[in-house]
């Protein structure tokens, strides 16, 4: 099955389409969503943000879309980063 797989952070810059607001990464996900629920589709996502900020962010619809299509793993703020080349 294809995969999506975002290696941001689900940062984006708003745009404009026809002038209105667009986040891009937002109907991206909404798009995601949507071959989640038809077809099972997976997608992988990271993002520094935490839940809150996601909210604040897309709103509580996304977050519950959010809820209902990952698993969040969650690590503590001591654990070293683990990307290969941070900080070289």
């Amino acid at each position: 099955m294809p995969k999506m797989l975002s290696t941001g952070t689900l940062q984006e810059i708003d745009t404009q389409h026809y002038g209105n607001k667009c986040k891009v990464m937002e109907q991206i996900m909404l798009a995601r969503y949507e071959l989640f629920i038809q077809k099972g589709i997976i997608t992988h996502a990271t993002s520094s943000m935490n839940t809150l900020a996601l909210e604040e962010r897309y709103g509580a619809g996304m977050r519950s879309r959010f809820r209902e299509m990952f698993n969040k793993i969650g690590f503590p703020k001591t654990t070293p980063d683990k990307r290969k080349n941070h900080l070289q």
